[in-house]
């Protein structure tokens, strides 16, 4: 089980803070960042930000739970973020398609 870290999103962390996070070797996290293709920060030591270490344990969770590989844990969560993305832009839309209906009917009033 990963432990929940609270104000994760808050700070940075180190490649060994990410690998003892998740109960994981530091290969294991270099690997991933090649898997995942992250841009982590290099400044003689990577550093991962909150958002990274929330994406890494989304995958290293959602591949445990469901006995997949972590490309193939990779590639669902990839995919469910891309449809929430589609549903708020659609949402956007009727949203925007809402209003100027409520505008048109306001003026014919």
């Amino acid at each position: 089980m990963i432990p929940k870290v609270p104000d994760i999103e808050d700070r940075t962390y180190t490649l060994n803070e990410v690998a003892q996070l998740m109960e994981v070797s530091d290969y294991l996290v270099r690997f991933w960042l090649l898997e995942c293709n992250l841009k982590v920060q290099d400044t003689g030591y990577k550093t991962f930000t909150g958002h990274e270490v929330t994406y890494l344990m989304q995958i290293n969770r959602f591949s445990k739970e469901n006995g997949v590989t972590f490309a193939v844990a990779k590639n669902a969560i990839d995919q469910e973020v891309d449809l929430i993305q589609q549903k708020i832009r659609a949402t956007e839309k009727l949203k925007s398609i809402k209003q100027f209906f409520e505008a048109l009917r306001n003026n014919l009033n």
